[in-house]
């Protein structure tokens, strides 16, 4: 069950809402995430495709030094994605908590030279998008049958194993069981004012 803070923050930012994963997802900042339900936790996912080595690196550096600050679980790096582990105890983190994580994680992104438009399997330039795993990103439909183009990979600073897929780290530790997911164009606008068939940042 997606909680009511989940709940209130995709309202807030006019973000879809996937029951069956317990997740919500959207652009925030130009950047595709995807957050879901975790015990004790809140998980954040967003493509890292496209990125430089020595980005990802001081990407994870970043991490590092503000775990403590930002409340992480841990975070994890495989196959093109990062996903961040919010640590929730007795009291849980709320919408606007949530979203100032988003502002943090996306203007770092941002200063890193992360592409927002890079295809999360192939890392070029993509209009469109759609669920890759469950997780939202920008995405090539003919990318689908393709091999990865592993982003992460470049890191040799990176702990978690590389060949832990995205769906691998969604069913690590969030709530209930994930299916096998089939990867998903969207043919609807999933966020306000986002053509899914053309996507363009301004």
């Amino acid at each position: 069950m997606i909680s009511t803070q989940l709940t209130k923050l995709a309202q807030q930012q006019n973000w879809q809402t996937l029951e069956a994963e317990d997740s919500i997802y959207g652009l925030y900042n130009g950047y595709r995430f995807t957050v879901m339900e975790g015990k004790g936790f809140k998980a954040v996912f967003v493509s890292v495709a496209g990125i430089t080595a020595d980005n990802l690196a001081a990407l994870q550096s970043w991490l590092d030094d503000n775990t403590r600050q930002l409340k992480l679980r841990n975070f994890e790096l495989a196959d093109n994605f990062l996903c961040v582990r919010l640590q929730e105890s007795w009291r849980v983190r709320t919408a606007e908590q949530i979203e100032w994580f988003l502002a943090q994680l996306s203007g770092m992104l941002s200063q890193f030279e992360l592409p927002t438009e890079a295809c999360a399997i192939c890392g070029e330039s993509a209009d469109k998008q759609g669920l890759l795993h469950g997780l939202f990103c920008a995405l090539h439909p003919e990318c689908q049958d393709r091999e990865t183009v592993d982003f992460t990979q470049t890191s040799e600073l990176v702990e978690s194993p590389v060949e832990s897929s995205a769906g691998e780290l969604i069913q690590e530790e969030t709530q209930g069981e994930v299916d096998d997911l089939e990867t998903t164009i969207d043919s609807e606008p999933v966020t306000e004012g986002a053509d899914t068939e053309e996507q363009s940042n301004g």
